[in-house]
């Protein structure tokens, strides 16, 4: 599948750079055990990193879904922090 092209459908699955430039009424993020934006190449305060998820998130124009693991890397667990405090 050629995820540079531009597509009809619905739905689009995409990695995180390469939503830059786009929207969509609703982004569904999902990290799973060991995921990282920066593959470990970034430290805190995850400068590149957060950048890629910041362009990520705001792609939506209505809903952001992100699904994470049950540890999930520092850099996307204020997002679990976010869910308890709600």
């Amino acid at each position: 599948m050629d995820f540079d092209s531009v597509q009809e459908s619905p739905v689009q699955l995409m990695n995180f750079h390469q939503t830059k430039g786009r929207e969509a009424d609703a982004v569904l993020l999902v990290y799973r055990d060991g995921d990282y934006l920066a593959g470990g190449r970034d430290s805190e305060p995850f400068d590149e990193s957060s950048r890629v998820l910041f362009v990520a998130v705001s792609r939506a124009r209505l809903t952001v879904t992100v699904i994470l693991p049950p540890n999930p890397h520092p850099l996307v667990a204020p997002f679990l922090r976010a869910l308890a405090a709600a």
